[in-house]
């Protein structure tokens, strides 16, 4: 099954086989549609070049294969995605690397997408993202949240990474009262409105318009106060 993010992007949240939905939704969609594949294991070495482009995100959660394997909440998840990652890229998908910052990972910040630079090919951006408080990560609040404030310099420090690499960096589902100045040009706003929720505290904050907010899933004790910038 496929999400319609836009009119010209679909998100496959199924698993392989995925060739059919492709051709299905080509003879009805845009002429140059994107596809999106999240985290998904790609087992084939060669794809069918009369596809359109498609892309692969996947969600790297360190660079140490038990700290990702924590997080996930699967033992051998690591293994699986760096199989998945240099198969997606020697095939010639499009790479979006998502990095979601918890208390057990942010000291690494830097050294995931120094990681990643190195060992995978084909990665078109790299998306920083707040973690939402949901599922497992609402269970476990308290164990993997760390204020954004108390890693300002390692996003920086990311940032800086990513920079070095060549390889261009978002940041998704961070309030810019919470980022270091120099990383507002990096953030981004979600495409989905339920990501972009603004507390009351907000409509007095001159970057209201440029923000991206806070999760709607995050009301009551799950974000941080809003610091309206005058």
């Amino acid at each position: 099954m496929s999400e319609v993010l836009r009119n010209d992007i679909f998100r496959y949240t199924a698993g392989l086989p995925v060739q059919q939905g492709f051709y299905r939704l080509c003879k009805s969609k845009p002429e140059n549609p994107q596809f999106y594949l999240p985290n998904l294991l790609v087992s084939e070495t060669e794809l069918d070049s009369r596809l359109p482009a498609y892309f692969a995100d996947y969600v790297v959660s360190s660079s140490r294969s038990s700290v990702h394997d924590y997080l996930v909440g699967s033992v051998g998840a690591f293994d699986e995605t760096v199989r998945g990652l240099i198969n997606a890229g020697n095939s010639g998908i499009n790479i979006e690397l998502r990095i979601i910052p918890t208390l057990a990972n942010y000291m690494e910040l830097d050294k995931i997408i120094e990681f990643s630079s190195r060992v995978f090919s084909n990665i078109n951006q790299i998306s920083l993202m707040g973690l939402e408080s949901i599922g497992w990560a609402r269970k476990n609040w308290s164990s993997i949240f760390i204020e954004h404030d108390s890693y300002s310099e390692k996003i920086l420090s990311a940032i800086g990474s990513a920079q070095r690499a060549g390889i261009p960096l978002k940041i998704f589902n961070y309030p810019l009262c919470h980022l270091p100045e120099r990383a507002w040009e990096f953030a981004t706003q979600s495409i989905s409105d339920w990501k972009n929720y603004y507390p009351k505290e907000c409509d007095e904050c001159t970057q209201r318009s440029s923000c991206a907010g806070y999760f709607s899933s995050s009301k009551g004790r799950f974000h941080q106060p809003p610091r309206p910038i005058l």
